[in-house]
């Protein structure tokens, strides 16, 4: 049988217990406990069943006895065993300890009966048990920390230290470890660069680590990270001298190794260089000059509260000291200022948002309600309104922060005592959290069990810390909790002139969740900013951090001041509110501050947009809504004041009011100043256009109206620009040359969409004269200078891009056609398709006698001659070619123009029945696709019912084809049959609810295979 010293903890599960019962096999407790003196066995039994938690403080005693000597345990006496019981029965921690020290774990338990023995006394114990620099280095300090760890949890779970006994030993062993790496890892860098860098009197440029936190506070605790920043005296040497900075920057990475970096034998304690000028983004050790011209031109509120702690824990104090007294003007402002109580409101606000976010679900000691930080908020405020003019408040810790605002009576005495008491409870709380396991949590267990061994841990139910030794501990614990944080909450709203349920003051859950991203990313911590990114709907937290880190930072990578940042502050909720509503957050997010950045993303724009909600409203909203708008918008912010001057009631313009908007961009009538005036005026108008759809005060057929009509007054402008231009150099040959320019398709119908290109026809003449081929050619260098003003590409873009392929001959034809010949190609000439497409023309530029010539051609050639079946046919294969080779449908995406049951299906429909009927139906002889369903209606080719249905379908298909063209930033017809992916865009379809995708799906396939249906009716297949 195997010794009973190999048994370990896995002999207390169920199947063990069930062989033991049935004596198959001994008890190892027993044979544990033999390990004892016989008269203390029953003793420590009994001891181990008054542990924090037995079960644990059995198994670990297992890990023990299989490690040491049985004689190591003789010479125990009944108060060593009852102490002994507590520590294997307070966590994995304290048994490793011991288990690591093996045979010698009596010296290492005894070690717990010591007190602190002070910083002197650690200073000497580890100057004679540091190696050299490097690896033995790391590997002395890891095992010194361990051992006094040990003993300072030790003496905190027996209870027999004082929170601030516990505080000051785990700050005192920081001190040490970090002034030990300080000297040791300096003094073997000096000696290989020749002593290090000197001033010009010959003395050592000093070098100093500065506390911050609760390391510069003094209140450690037991998995704290420390907050350090590493400063040198000056950057004026000696000649010859290493570069401080350099030298310098070398020693701070050792120093931040030798106490941070994980190794074999653990860690000293965690290093945070955050806080230092810039955070990560700054250099990692600055002078001390550097770093007070710093925080006076950049210091931001937050700063001053990390300061008040700060102090030197390493190096050379006199420099640490030069930094305090340098930095004491930047913390305690000798004037109270407006915009600090804003801040400390906003703090108020970011300890809201980690209660959202980081402590939601869980009762969190630190950040929940009633916690460590609303106590040390407390406190830090009110040294931070009165430290200025009242020098006595000024200190280093909570504890006695409260002790002189309450001398000088600037808390009421009760307030300081509920706080005072809360702070000893809640840091004895964090305490028993952190021993058991030094991981660094705050949060109180949520398993029953374990909640149990951490009351017990703080002395509930077994009489530690003046507790109870009987009763419930849980029950006990939880009674205290509730009165302690409940108490503490209510401390604090008073503070902040609050009351719970107050909702005009507190701030909503979107502002709370900004000021926590932007506290983590002031501090250069992105990823303490993931948990709040994606509780806002952030996919990607990490990239929308990155993304939010350039607004700080503008065009540079240094600091962003106070100013700019209180303006990102203030646009941050409205913007990130908006950005989440979008289809795609961290590309809406990005196109926003990708704008922002290309306007110079000035502080005073930025003050700007904050302080103005209504422009704040449609940038957010249009950079939410519509990449294809805020690409139009993009290094334009002259376009902001456009929009917020335009008339929201009022967001149709008529002809003559937008060729007197256009006539406000012209600044020459050279052909640059005439793109760019035209250029910059059809962006203005677009956006202007896109935000009246988006905001719903246009319709849809308001839109496809305002587009068209923008369409038009750009040609007609780059018609009469390029006359002029082409004229300057042939002055000669104009006289009774008349151009038209016919549109097509969508202009030609009224019903442009965003991004529509211009199908053009372009048709001259000279009334009573014959072709000849000077006036051709002279007609035709105007059409080409046309299409050249509109579709040439300036730095601000196209205007329209130009297709002419519907002109007679299309590509092998000329550019330019000559009237008669015009008349003479669609008497003779024109197929069935050029007869459909010339339902939808219209001329859009020229004198009134050709536009009347050129309308009564066009009319005759496709209304003329009708439609036989023949032609239906035709006209159904023309359409059936379209499915087959564009539509690319499949289970994953539709096709909502080409697709089955899509726009073309009713386009080819309406014009189908316009050729068929047009001729005895006057009314069907219209260019807009939704008058000739109309028209067909009333004249009877549709029931009434069908047409009006057919109108909607028609309109919902075109509607959806703009939101896609406006969210997408490109030409879009094909769309995912995901409905969770399709949910965005079906908001701004006006579906609503969780299951808003699957209804716009559904609703496509119910228009389109109606739509369908109709269509088959119609041409009488399938």
């Amino acid at each position: 049988m195997a010794s009973p010293f190999v048994w370990r903890a896995a002999t207390g599960g169920y199947f063990c217990r069930v062989l033991r019962h049935n004596n198959l096999v001994p008890d190892p407790l027993d044979a544990w406990l033999s390990v004892f003196p016989v008269a203390l066995g029953e003793t420590a039994r009994e001891a181990l069943a008054a542990s924090p938690d037995p079960s644990s403080a059995v198994a670990g005693l297992g890990r023990l006895v299989a490690e040491a000597p049985s004689e190591s345990f003789g010479s125990l006496s009944p108060a060593d065993i009852a102490r002994l019981s507590v520590l294997l029965g307070s966590g994995p921690a304290p048994v490793r300890s011991l288990v690591r020290a093996g045979r010698d774990w009596p010296e290492l338990f005894a070690y717990t009966r010591e007190k602190n023995p002070g910083r002197d006394g650690l200073r000497k114990v580890f100057a004679l048990h540091t190696a050299e620099a490097g690896e033995g280095l790391k590997r002395d300090l890891r095992r010194m920390a361990d051992r006094e760890l040990f003993r300072i949890g030790a003496r905190d779970l027996y209870g027999e230290a004082t929170l601030a006994e516990t505080l000051d030993a785990v700050t005192a062993l920081a001190d040490v470890a970090i002034a030990t790496a300080v000297e040791v890892e300096r003094a073997a860098l000096a000696a290989g660069q020749g002593g290090g860098p000197v001033k010009p009197d010959g003395e050592p440029v000093g070098f100093v680590v500065m506390g911050l936190g609760k390391l510069g506070g003094g209140e450690l605790n037991y998995s704290s990270d420390v907050d350090l920043v590493y400063m040198y005296e000056t950057d004026h040497v000696a000649d010859g001298s290493p570069t401080p900075r350099e030298f310098f920057s070398k020693l701070s990475g050792s120093i931040t190794a030798a106490v941070g970096e994980a190794t074999a034998d653990g860690l000293v304690f965690r290093v945070d260089l955050r806080l230092r000028p810039e955070g990560l983004n700054g250099p990692l050790v600055n002078s001390v000059e550097n770093a007070l011209r710093y925080y006076e031109g950049w210091g931001d509120t937050w700063e001053r509260g990390a300061l008040m702690k700060s102090r030197p824990v390493g190096g050379d104090t006199t420099v640490g000291d030069t930094f305090v007294n340098g930095v004491e003007p930047f913390i305690y402002r000798r004037h109270l200022d407006f915009m600090t109580v804003e801040d400390l409101r906003l703090m108020k606000a970011k300890i809201d948002a980690e209660q959202e976010v980081r402590a939601a679900g869980k009762r969190d000691v630190k950040i929940g309600r009633g916690g460590i930080r609303e106590i040390e908020f407390v406190v830090q405020a009110l040294q931070l309104i009165h430290g200025g003019h009242v020098p006595e408040v000024r200190c280093l810790g909570t504890r006695e922060g409260l002790r002189r605002l309450v001398e000088r009576e600037l808390i009421a005495a009760s307030d300081a005592e509920v706080l005072s008491v809360a702070y000893e409870f809640l840091r004895n709380t964090e305490h028993a959290i952190q021993v058991e396991s030094r991981r660094q949590t705050q949060a109180l267990p949520s398993d029953f069990a374990a909640l149990r061994a951490m009351a017990r841990r703080l002395g509930y139910g077994r009489g530690a810390r003046g507790r109870c030794a009987t009763g419930d501990a849980v029950a006990a614990f939880e009674a205290d909790w509730g009165r302690i944080t409940d108490s503490v909450h209510s401390v604090f709203l008073k503070f902040m002139e609050l009351r719970p349920g107050d909702v005009g003051h507190e701030p909503d859950r979107e502002e709370a969740l900004a000021a926590a991203i932007l506290e983590a990313i002031e501090r250069d911590d992105k990823e303490a900013a993931l948990p709040a990114l994606e509780a806002l709907g952030f996919s990607d937290g990490e990239s929308a951090a990155a993304t939010l880190v350039r607004i700080y930072r503008g065009r540079f990578r240094g600091p962003a001041s106070p100013q700019r940042r209180r303006a990102v502050r203030s646009m941050a909720p409205s913007l990130l509110r908006a950005v989440c509503s979008s289809s795609d957050p961290e590309a809406a997010l990005e196109r926003l501050v990708e704008f922002l950045i290309r306007t110079g993303a000035h502080t005073s724009y930025l003050a700007l947009l904050s302080g103005s909600p209504a422009t704040m409203q449609l940038l957010v909203g249009l950079f939410a809504s519509s990449p294809y708008l805020a690409a139009k918008l993009a290094g334009r912010p002259e376009l902001i004041d456009s929009l917020v001057r335009s008339d929201a009631a009022h967001p149709q313009r008529s002809r003559d009011e937008l060729c007197a908007a256009l006539d406000e961009q012209r600044s020459g009538e050279d052909e640059e100043a005439v793109l760019s005036a035209l250029r910059r005026f059809r962006t203005a108008e677009l956006v202007r256009i896109g935000m009246g759809d988006l905001s719903g005060t246009l319709a849809p057929a308001e839109v496809h109206e305002q587009l068209t009509l923008l369409a038009e007054v750009c040609l007609e402008e780059a018609a009469r620009a390029a006359r002029r231009m082409v004229a300057e150099k042939t002055p000669e040959g104009w006289d009774g040359l008349e151009l038209a320019v016919v549109g097509m398709g969508k202009l030609g119908a009224g019903e442009m969409t965003y991004g529509s290109d211009m199908d053009l026809i372009f048709v001259y003449d000279t009334p009573g004269r014959s072709f000849d081929a000077e006036t051709h050619a002279l007609a035709a260098r105007w059409v080409q200078k046309i299409i050249g003003v509109l579709q040439t590409r300036t730095n601000d873009g196209v205007a329209y891009a130009v297709d002419a392929r519907l002109r007679p001959s299309g590509n092998s034809g000329p550019l330019v056609t000559f009237l008669g010949r015009f008349v003479e190609y669609h008497q003779k000439e024109a197929d069935l398709w050029e007869r459909q497409a010339q339902i939808r023309s219209r001329v859009v530029f020229g004198p009134a006698d050709l536009k009347d010539k050129i309308e009564e051609i066009v009319a005759a050639s496709v209304y003329a001659g009708g439609l036989d079946d023949a032609g239906m046919r035709e006209i159904a294969t023309m359409r059936a070619r379209v499915e087959d080779e564009l539509a690319d449908e499949s289970a994953q995406r539709v096709n909502i123009k080409t697709g089955r049951g899509g726009i073309v299906d009713v386009e080819f429909m309406m014009q189908a029945l316009q050729l068929r009927h047009g001729n005895a139906i006057p009314a069907l002889r219209t260019r807009s696709t939704a008058r000739a369903i109309e028209a067909a209606g009333e004249a009877g080719v549709f029931d009434r019912d069908t047409a009006e249905r057919l109108v909607g379908h028609y309109t919902f298909l075109r509607r959806l084809e703009a939101r896609m063209r406006l969210e997408r930033d490109r030409p879009v017809e094909q769309m995912g049959t995901d409905p969770q992916a399709l949910v965005p865009l079906a908001k701004r379809m006006g579906f609503a609810g969780e299951g808003a995708g699957g209804d716009l799906l559904a609703h496509y396939k119910s228009v389109t295979e109606d739509v369908r249906a109709l269509y088959e009716k119609t041409f009488k297949v399938g």
